[in-house]
């Protein structure tokens, strides 16, 4: 699976042009502001139709423009692929694969793959819960087809239970009497049915990425410290089933109506990242955190290459001022197991060894070109 080349418009900073890569490393090189993370964010984008910044649509076009497109051309499986999103305010966006339009945003999930990694990443252990599931949801998405279709059913439901406690909070009283929870117990029962299964998806994944994130971690640290991932699925059960839910449902009722807001599910899941024990949060230094999160991304890319058949393509922002020598070299040596590689740096200068890149581009006032030594 690789890019050959990106027709980008009305993107960032990016200029208007089509910009050609090689199929294996390449390097982007520019200074701070010039735009090389707005290209990576152009890559992810056409993979995911999301930037890797959680910005929305509407920050992600320029100011100046109506409209963005992205167009992307390469191969998968050996066979050429075109990709196409485009998006103008109050409009759904325009997706085409091949030249044939698609009306669902998941067929983007079934054609190129990208993972991201880059200083903001770290938001993965210091962030908020939505941050990590976020980086679960797009991270499954990739792999398991409909799964995106899951969490929008599951995101009208709980919009619709929500209204409704909202509607019945304002009559419950102390004794807990309110009229219309048989209409509460519908919405339960669909809510039910659809966490069960988001819950289940999501805690085999983290269980899959754990054990090869683990020994990522080992490689880079060049240790034995255990790195374990811990999925958080609220609420918390000892068996996982519609009939335990369904009951937790029912015991916190009043909870639910008192706080006008659906309490239980996975839209209040979270993940745990733990070294020796211990939360990173709290405990572990920067970088420690930063190896953490690059072991998990890596582990990310073998994960969908096992159920994809194909590595990603791996995004990689301004990691050589990000990395200490020993965790970059390490890194480095993993390339050749990897698939294309997009790698930006703002200093030259730090790059010890320009053979293993098969292209250099430079960027410039959001203008790509070929490096020229």
């Amino acid at each position: 699976m690789y890019l050959d080349s990106l027709d980008i418009t009305g993107f960032r900073n990016l200029e208007h042009q089509v910009v050609h890569f090689n199929k294996g490393s390449n390097l982007i090189v520019g200074l701070n502001g010039a735009g090389k993370t707005n290209l990576l964010e152009a890559i992810y984008y056409l993979c995911t139709a999301k930037s890797f910044r959680g910005a929305s649509d509407d920050i992600i076009k320029q100011y100046d423009t109506d409209m963005f497109r992205i167009a992307g051309s390469g191969e998968i499986f050996d066979e050429p692929v075109t990709v196409e999103v485009a998006y103008r305010p109050g409009e759904k966006r325009h997706i085409k694969i091949n030249g044939v339009m698609e009306r669902r945003v998941a067929s983007l999930y079934e054609k190129y793959r990208a993972v991201s990694f880059g200083p903001g990443d770290v938001d993965l252990i210091y962030g908020s819960p939505a941050v990590r599931r976020r980086f679960l949801d797009i991270s499954i998405a990739q792999v398991k087809r409909g799964y995106i279709s899951q969490l929008w059913e599951y995101k009208k439901v709980i919009a619709q239970r929500n209204a409704l406690l909202k509607e019945l909070g304002d009559a419950y009283d102390s004794i807990g009497a309110i009229e219309g929870e048989g209409l509460l117990q519908v919405w339960d029962q669909k809510l039910v049915e659809l966490a069960v299964e988001i819950h289940a998806t999501r805690g085999m994944f983290v269980q899959a990425i754990m054990k090869i994130a683990g020994e990522y971690h080992r490689q880079m640290s060049e240790s034995d410290s255990a790195l374990d991932i811990c999925y958080e699925a609220s609420p918390r059960l000892d068996e996982y089933s519609v009939d335990c839910m369904s009951e937790k449902l029912r015991l916190r009722r009043g909870r639910e109506l008192a706080m006008r807001q659906s309490m239980y599910g996975p839209h209040r899941d979270d993940i745990v990242f733990k070294l020796f024990g211990q939360d990173c949060r709290n405990s572990a230094s920067q970088g420690q955190v930063k190896t953490v999160v690059l072991a998990v991304k890596l582990a990310l890319c073998i994960y969908i290459k096992d159920h994809c058949g194909e590595v990603p393509i791996l995004l990689l922002d301004e990691i050589f001022s990000d990395l200490d020598r020993n965790h970059l070299d390490c890194l480095l040596s993993l390339l050749p197991e990897l698939s294309q590689v997009m790698m930006t740096t703002s200093k030259l200068d730090d790059i010890r060894d320009l053979s293993i890149f098969e292209s250099i581009l430079t960027v410039e006032d959001g203008r790509v070109n070929i490096y020229n030594s």
